[in-house]
């Protein structure tokens, strides 16, 4: 299978492959119609600047979602999905 077989899957579907470990390669192409994103992890003492720094340049580093620390849902952009395994 490749990316491009998953163009209307809808991301729910994709995460659940992810998280089961049936899909290891990249996503783009999968999910047509929604956005994907990079994950940026940092230190607590980092987070506050680097959220100033996105918000002012919101072209290049939009951001889409904030969890608290050890709460690996991202509940605006994706609720019920797990960053630390799918």
């Amino acid at each position: 299978m490749k990316a491009s077989d998953y163009a209307n899957s809808s991301p729910r579907e994709v995460r659940q492959l992810i998280r089961e470990g049936k899909w290891t390669l990249p996503t783009p192409g999968m999910c047509k119609g929604h956005v994907q994103g990079n994950l940026v992890v940092l230190p607590r003492d980092l987070a506050y600047d680097f959220l100033v720094f996105a918000q002012r340049n919101p072209k290049p580093c939009p951001i889409l979602d904030v969890t608290e620390p050890g709460d690996p849902e991202p509940k605006i952009v994706a609720p019920g999905a797990d960053i630390s395994t799918d």
